[in-house]
């Protein structure tokens, strides 16, 4: 049978999984958390954006949800904390060895630092050429550096995933790179933080776990927390863990979980609860718990699981790193263009075809940058075959490389 266009599409441009695994649930909350951080960043790029019909209900409910729509990043953080949990936990509670450190870490480095590295090399040469045209980056944040000095100043913490701890900030070239040195903070402790799984007993582990979200998010949501903690895996903990316990469940689920009818209505109240209670910052506390009820009813519900493990969905879920990398550059590019085109109105309207057309220019944008930039380094021994090209003794080796996947 020939296949359709759209099935061309979603071959040419499916995530490679380097164990060979695919869970499409998990696809689709990217697609939910990469598209909501989007509408988030192109509802900030509005001018006069608070006034855009907020006395209608149609209007405030809208904003309120595109203005909560950076909680899209903690969702990216529970779907990190299932992923990386969920081998760990298989080998524990399997009673097998915990996944050697080594290789762990050096999977992580290949898969994730090759798209990094170009991104930021492709961000600072963008930004010499652009920023003194003032179209990309506002020339009172450059003040009187020069763009490749400010460039310089910044690039150099970023690709060590250090900027925010070593200036306090994020990086004013590309701000949402912070989330990034976030996920390398629980790289570097997943091994450790992976021990909880070693407790054998099913209800004190579940119990432990719900205990250390509880107190993480306390923490996160204090006056304390909300000053220096947020942009450190510590304040962002309870995020992670809400995917370890979706792991757990997961796990006891033999990895083969049933839609059910029965959690239609859950996992409805569920999401609407999460929507509802993500702009409210006196109810952030509570959120990480709605977000595991929402997890999990993506799992087991009919009707919720149908949408997530749409094949679209799970495809363009399967691209959000790179989306991620360039969408805020694109808008910060686009946006204000776009909004003068469309009018330059304060209009539902205008506000609505920007949320539509920006995107669509992300997502066409990304699929380019996916192919070249990210999808080549998911093959699980990209490095070992070009090593094998690269040092002629190595060649005669080359045929001894497993294919990825395999």
């Amino acid at each position: 049978m020939t296949e359709s266009a759209g099935q061309r599409f979603r071959t040419r441009f499916a995530r490679i999984t380097s164990s060979g695994r695919f869970i499409p649930e998990i696809d689709g909350l990217r697609f939910l958390a990469i598209s909501w951080v989007v509408l988030f960043h192109v509802w900030g790029s509005v001018p006069g954006r608070q006034q855009t019909d907020a006395c209608s209900a149609l209007g405030a409910a809208v904003l309120r949800t595109l203005g909560a729509g950076a909680i899209g990043v903690q969702i990216f953080f529970g779907v990190s904390g299932f992923i990386l949990a969920l081998p760990f936990a298989r080998r524990i509670l399997s009673g097998q060895a915990s996944i050697p450190i080594r290789p762990y870490l050096i999977r992580r480095v290949t898969r994730l630092e090759p798209p990094y590295v170009i991104h930021l090399l492709l961000i600072t040469a963008l930004f010499a050429l652009a920023a003194g045209s003032g179209l990309i980056w506002d020339e009172r944040l450059i003040g009187h550096a020069t763009p490749l000095e400010f460039a310089v100043r910044h690039q150099p913490a970023s690709l060590v995933y250090l900027h925010g701890p070593a200036t306090g900030y994020a990086n004013p070239i590309n701000c949402v790179l912070w989330s990034l040195e976030v996920e390398v903070q629980f790289y570097l402790l997943m091994p450790l933080l992976a021990r909880v799984f070693a407790i054998r007993s099913r209800a004190a582990r579940r119990t432990t776990l719900l205990g250390c979200m509880a107190a993480a998010s306390t923490l996160a949501n204090a006056d304390l927390g909300a000053t220096w903690l947020g942009p450190t895996v510590l304040g962002q903990l309870h995020w992670f863990l809400v995917g370890f316990l979706t792991a757990d469940f997961y796990l006891s689920w033999n990895e083969s979980p049933s839609p059910d009818r029965r959690w239609d209505l859950p996992a409805a109240l569920a999401w609407g609860g999460f929507i509802v209670l993500a702009p409210i910052e006196g109810a952030r506390v509570l959120l990480p718990f709605v977000l595991l009820a929402c997890f999990l009813s993506v799992f087991r519900s009919k009707v919720i699981r149908s949408a997530f493990t749409n094949p679209w969905a799970t495809t363009i879920g399967g691209m959000c790193y790179t989306i991620y990398l360039y969408h805020y550059l694109i808008i910060l590019a686009a946006g204000r263009p776009l909004h003068r085109w469309l009018g330059g109105g304060n209009g539902m309207l205008s506000l609505l075809a920007l949320c539509f057309i920006l995107p669509a220019i992300i997502l066409v944008f990304s699929c380019g940058a996916f192919l070249l930039f990210e999808r080549p380094f998911m093959r699980r021994d990209w490095h070992l075959r070009v090593w094998a090209r690269l040092n002629p003794r190595s060649r005669s080796h080359a045929g001894e490389i497993a294919p990825a996947n395999q």
